[in-house]
């Protein structure tokens, strides 16, 4: 059992390495073929199609997981009022971006470039959804391959377009992205109409129907907490940079993003086995054996802070061999970044096994506030050591965030447990 868990954990840790590999080349090579301004003006569409696609089902797909691990087949429930919400939500969003590009955006290639990226919005959620079913089945091995296939698919069509066309642009670029999505959309809506027709297997659940209906209201108010978490996840987690663009110019954002990209790399490893594998059984467990939370909460703080730490050891003697060796020698301003930031890796693995914990239960909206105040500490932190100290106070501020947000969840875990505690005896 413990053999197959493994298997399955580094079979998705490494889809999601090749997945987050084929976006970054990607960008480096639209980067360099395109150049500097076009690129610009594409990434700047595509981060405001990005962020609008997270406020589509705002946390419906992470709802899911709960209502599903909590409440078996009855959870069926929430599947009518999501898709309504899905749709309602797409609606709304659609026209505030057409808002937003009429009176916001004066180029006129960045409006082509943005109209185009459209079909992208309406896939992001559609790629979350089917990722959630997917998890809910336990079919780890098409979760990896389902979540890995839009980065490859976008990374092929770019080489087709480069290597068979004479003249390219940035309409050719945004148009990689229309055949991934339209790939996306319309395998992805056959599965979830499946979902919707009952045609799906639940994993560690005999089949039952559910005699209740939910309306779009209710589902709001249980699925916004997680809408939010992600929505102050991604403030967070893109801050710095922005700062470091905004104080110190696109060069020093270079440095701190190649430091920081690789970091993510490894994040990756505790996002597989939370996010991915270990999310539908926590809310499982959450309802009904709190024996498997106490032992996951014992268990996984402690490989967790040990791999942080080791982790943050090899960083720390290879950080400069590694920067050198994957962005090459201009790049080694970075290096510094890189062996400082490895400071907050302990804390951000540690971070992993309590935020999934506090996703159970009632405990999922005090995680969202301590979120918010990370995300403000963040940047104030960064408005004040930026100008200061440049991207090395970018990653002091970054420290700083991770001590905070790893030391509030250990504190209401422990508040948690207690209460664990008592459930057991």
């Amino acid at each position: 059992m413990l053999l197959k868990s493994l298997k399955i954990i580094s079979l998705l840790w490494l889809g999601s390495i090749g997945s987050a590999f084929f976006t970054f080349a990607f960008q480096v090579i639209s980067a360099r073929h395109f150049g500097a301004d076009n690129f610009g003006i594409f990434s700047s569409s595509l981060g405001l199609i990005t962020i609008l696609g997270c406020l589509i089902g705002f946390g419906v797909s992470q709802f899911w997981l709960k209502a599903f691990g909590e409440d078996g087949w009855d959870a069926y429930k929430w599947i009518r009022p999501s898709f309504l919400f899905f749709l309602l939500s797409t609606t709304i969003i659609i026209i505030i971006l057409f808002i937003w590009s009429i009176f916001f955006i004066q180029n006129q290639k960045e409006k082509i470039v943005t109209y185009i990226l459209i079909f992208h919005l309406i896939s992001i959620p559609i790629l979350e959804l089917v990722s959630s079913k997917l998890q809910i089945e336990e079919r780890y091995y098409e979760l990896g391959f389902w979540q890995s296939l839009p980065s490859i698919f976008r990374f092929l069509l770019l080489a087709s377009l480069i290597t068979t066309q004479t003249t390219t642009n940035i309409i050719n670029l945004a148009a990689c992205y229309i055949g991934s999505s339209i790939f996306i959309i319309y395998f992805g809506s056959k599965s979830l109409y499946k979902l919707y027709r009952k045609d799906f297997k639940l994993a560690n659940y005999s089949t039952t129907t559910s005699t209740s209906q939910k309306n779009i209201s209710e589902l709001i108010i249980e699925s916004w907490p997680f809408g939010a978490a992600t929505l102050f996840y991604l403030i967070y987690f893109q801050s710095s940079i922005i700062l470091i663009n905004q104080y110190l110019g696109s060069e020093s954002a270079g440095y701190y993003s190649a430091a920081f990209n690789l970091l993510a790399a490894l994040y990756l490893l505790p996002g597989a086995i939370y996010q991915k594998f270990l999310m539908p059984k926590i809310h499982r467990w959450s309802a009904f054996n709190p024996e498997k939370i106490y032992k996951l909460y014992i268990t996984g703080n402690k490989i967790m802070l040990a791999i942080g730490i080791v982790s943050a050891i090899f960083i720390i003697l290879l950080g400069n061999k590694a920067i050198e060796i994957i962005f090459g020698k201009q790049y080694l301003p970075a290096s510094i970044v890189l062996i400082t930031l490895s400071i907050s890796i302990p804390f951000r693995f540690l971070a992993s096994n309590l935020a999934a914990i506090l996703t159970t239960n009632n405990y999922l909206k005090p995680r969202i506030k301590i979120m918010f105040v990370a995300a403000v500490i963040n940047i104030l932190a960064n408005v004040l050591l930026i100008p200061k100290f440049g991207i090395s106070g970018a990653a002091w501020a970054t420290i700083a965030s991770e001590i905070f947000l790893c030391t509030a969840y250990l504190l209401i875990c422990k508040k948690y447990m207690n209460i664990v505690k008592v459930k057991m005896t």
